[in-house]
């Protein structure tokens, strides 16, 4: 009996619920460390309503707290909720961050920094 290769037959289960848009690659701020209050360089892949994925040269703890520090002084938290490495880059982490402040539409925060891409506009 042949086989062929049907995607629906993957046992794999999307946990992200919400859209996401793709970030033009800067952030609306600086990323900080909680626990050692110390910023770090991260890369935004993908911006939803309620989170996003970064990418990232260190190797960070699942349920750390970062927050994103806004030039405004405000510091919206965020929770890792999953993380990979980075096949193919060198040592490079993807990170999965909820957005641990209910009132906040993180795609909201970066379409109004400019920082979503807009395809429609090319």
């Amino acid at each position: 009996m042949k086989r062929t290769f049907n995607l629906a037959n993957l046992k794999f289960k999307e946990r992200r619920v919400q859209d996401r848009r793709e970030p033009t690659g800067l952030m609306p701020g600086k990323m900080v460390r909680v626990r050692q209050e110390r910023v770090i360089s991260c890369r935004p892949m993908d911006v939803s309503k309620e989170g996003l994925g970064i990418l990232v040269a260190e190797d960070l703890m699942s349920d750390e707290v970062l927050t994103l520090n806004l030039p405004d002084g405000r510091q919206i938290p965020f929770r890792i909720v999953w993380k990979r490495e980075d096949f193919g880059k060198l040592d490079l982490f993807r990170y999965g961050l909820e957005c641990m402040d209910t009132e906040t539409n993180v795609l909201e925060l970066f379409q109004r920094a400019g920082m979503i891409r807009n395809y429609d506009a090319e």
